[in-house]
Order: C-alpha cells, then structure tokens, then sequence
C-alpha cells in the first residue's frame, strides 16, 4: 500500500471515529445529566450519586448507604463526582459510550466493510439509548464490558486464527468479571459463548486451547 492510499485509509478512519464520537455526544446529551441540563437526576440515577457524593466524603457504601447493585457502579460515580461533580458523573458516561460503539463497531468490522459496520454501530448505540432511560443507569455501565466481550467472541469464529490469545481471553474474564460487580444478572452473553467455545474445541480436540482458555 503506497503513502496516498495509507493517507486515504487514515483520513477515511479518522471521519468514521470521529462520526462514532459524535454519535454518542448526541446520545449522551439526552441523558439529564448533561452539562446543558437543568434537570435534577431520576430516582435510581440520584441514589447512585448521592453514594458515589458520600464516598468522596470519607463514607463507605453498604454500611452508610444500602442500595442493592453492585460496587462497580458506585465506584464509577465516586470517580466521577470526583472529578466534576455531577458533570464528572456524565463523562463518565460519555466515556462508556464511546468505548461501547468503538467496540461494536470493532467487531462488525471483523464480518463487513466499514461504512456498513459504522452504519449497525450508530444503529446499535442509538437504539439502546432507550434502555438507557435517563441516563447514569447500571445497563450503561455494564455495555462497554459486555461490548469488548463480544469483540474478543466474535474474534474467535471470524478473526483469521479462529483462536485467543492469552491476554485476550484475560481481558474478557475482566470483563466479565467486571459486570458482575455491575449487577450479576447480565451474565447472559458470557455463559452463552463461552459454552459454545467450550463444545466447538471438544469437538474439534482442541484440547491444548481449551486448556488455555480455562486457565486464562
């Protein structure tokens, strides 16, 4: 490939990134957070605050506070109000959509062009807006977890080795391991795949990966 292609590749890379940018800045200023925003937060969003606002003040939640999700989510609210209070809390947000649809979009790329991947990306982010409610919800949270997840699953039936490597198959045990501390009953995606890797590698006596796999 010659530097003009190269410069093509690169321009056309930047606009589909900077597209996915855009795309969850408009999803994420629907959210009653924004910084545009007037509005106080809903009912759960609001308690998730309030722990993550007593956990910058010395209080541990559970004991001081009692709400029944997972630690992860206060964590990502103390981190937040830390930063901009309750703007912070919405960048952070921010940052879990934008991890979301790059790693939609990353494994879309794994079976089609880039246009269409971009296009099942914005489709995919912009739909799940509606499960998102308000906005600071558990299930937003947990997307970027579960998206790099399915990156790594697909990877495994469509990337050229049809095979994980080690730190791969960590990264996905963090992350699933992650959600679980998100709330444990979304749970779904990786008991799925992986039972379907685990019956795919017995039945083609891949034993030496399956071994791998367990470990990692």
């Amino acid at each position: 490939m010659d530097t003009n292609q190269n410069g093509k590749k690169l321009i056309y890379d930047i606009l589909i990134y900077t597209g996915l940018f855009l795309t969850v800045l408009f999803v994420c200023m629907q959210f009653q957070l924004n910084p545009l925003s007037e509005k106080y937060a809903e009912t759960d969003s609001s308690v998730f605050i309030m722990i993550g606002r007593g956990m910058t003040e010395g209080k541990i939640p559970y004991l001081d506070f009692f709400d029944h999700k997972g630690p992860l989510l206060y964590l990502i609210n103390f981190i937040g109000y830390s930063l901009f209070e309750i703007k912070g809390v919405w960048l952070m947000e921010l940052i879990s959509a934008f991890v979301s649809i790059v790693f939609i979009y990353k494994s879309a790329r794994l079976m089609f062009d880039k246009f269409p991947s971009f296009i099942a990306s914005v489709f995919a982010i912009v739909t799940m807006q509606l499960a998102f409610d308000y906005g600071n919800y558990v299930e937003e949270y947990a997307l970027p977890f579960i998206s790099i997840a399915l990156y790594y699953f697909t990877k495994y039936y469509f990337g050229e080795t049809k095979q994980l490597k080690s730190y791969e198959v960590m990264i996905t045990g963090m992350c699933f391991g992650s959600t679980l501390l998100l709330r444990p009953n979304m749970f779904g995606l990786f008991a799925g795949f992986c039972l379907v890797i685990f019956i795919t590698c017995i039945k083609n006596k891949e034993w030496k990966p399956l071994l791998r796999y367990i470990l990692f």
